[in-house]
């Protein structure tokens, strides 16, 4: 079974996106990953999760200029590559934006999570949907505490706090 789809637009070209099944399959296995590594927790870190995996985080500014030259002509943003050693590392693009550089972080991070062994249009669809709904997941734990609210099993008093039944008139 092919896992990409296509749509034509309307100005004639084609769209590719991933069936809606492989999309919740991504996001499930992010959410129930957060959850393993516990990232309710007051202490939780991204970065010490991915480098906790065995991955190297390796920012573009620590290689020559010759050799950043050349990153950034292949990949502007990152790469993940693991070696025949058993080495994984995962380069990033230091001089982007914060945000740019996390997304490509966990975009990269995405490809060793989901086991990726090559590149595809199907891969790099699917590191997408991984690094968003890690950064989703991760801002509304930050910004809300629901994760941490409903371990503690104070998720029931948030939903129902600001709810008010009234009881229907019988006439």
């Amino acid at each position: 079974m092919q896992n990409v789809y296509r749509n034509v637009t309307k100005k004639g070209k084609t769209k590719y996106n991933l069936p809606t099944w492989r999309i919740e399959e991504i996001i499930s296995a992010v959410l129930q990953h957060l959850l393993d590594e516990r990232f309710y927790e007051n202490d939780f870190d991204v970065i010490k999760m991915i480098e906790k995996n065995g991955i190297v985080l390796k920012p573009y500014s620590e290689f020559n200029k010759t050799q950043i030259k050349k990153l950034e002509e292949l990949v502007k943003k990152g790469v993940f590559y693991s070696t025949f050693t058993e080495e994984k590392v995962i380069c990033y693009n230091n001089n982007l934006d914060t945000l740019v550089q996390l997304f490509t972080i966990l975009h990269e991070y995405g490809h060793f999570y989901l086991r990726h062994t090559q590149q595809s249009e199907n891969g790099e669809f699917e590191a997408n949907y991984f690094a968003l709904a890690m950064i989703i997941f991760l801002y509304i734990e930050e910004k809300f505490h629901l994760f941490k609210k409903s371990i503690k099993g104070d998720f029931k008093n948030i939903m129902y706090r600001n709810m008010h039944f009234k009881k229907k008139e019988v006439s």
